[in-house]
């Protein structure tokens, strides 16, 4: 299943297009920042991913059974979290579309002081801890 890049997302875009428009550069900054964030985080998370599945290919060939047993709860553990991550960072895209769009409708129906209300809702600065947090106890973890 292909996702659209969050990046290229039609909300998204709207949502930098009115920013821009009512002269919030700051917050416009803001959720490029978190885009920029989650699609960096995305990709290197597919990318740990396919490391490791070459790391069950790999420990599948070891010779010794205990040693390969091993070998496999930690990757596995490993995939586990990685699995996990992925997950945050999924449900952190959907949030960003959907209060992307949000405040692109609130900016339509009640104007600019609505849009700032919507985008400070967005709570960037906190979901941009929260996700590196995240990471942080993934790899403590692993």
């Amino acid at each position: 299943m292909e996702t659209i890049s969050l990046k290229i997302h039609p909300q998204i875009l709207d949502l930098y297009e009115v920013l821009e428009q009512n002269g919030l550069h700051r917050q416009k900054e803001e959720v490029q920042s978190l885009v920029g964030y989650i699609e960096n985080m995305e990709y290197n998370l597919s990318v740990i991913m396919n490391e490791i599945q070459e790391m069950h290919t790999q420990v599948n060939r070891l010779n010794d059974r205990s040693l390969r047993a091993q070998c496999g709860k930690i990757v596995s553990k490993a995939e586990e979290k990685i699995r996990q991550a992925k997950t945050m960072f999924s449900v952190a895209k959907v949030k960003t579309i959907q209060s992307a769009g949000n405040a692109v409708k609130a900016f339509r129906d009640k104007g600019r002081d609505a849009l700032m209300q919507a985008v400070t809702a967005m709570r960037i600065p906190a979901a941009l801890e929260h996700l590196k947090s995240g990471m942080h106890r993934s790899a403590e973890a692993m």
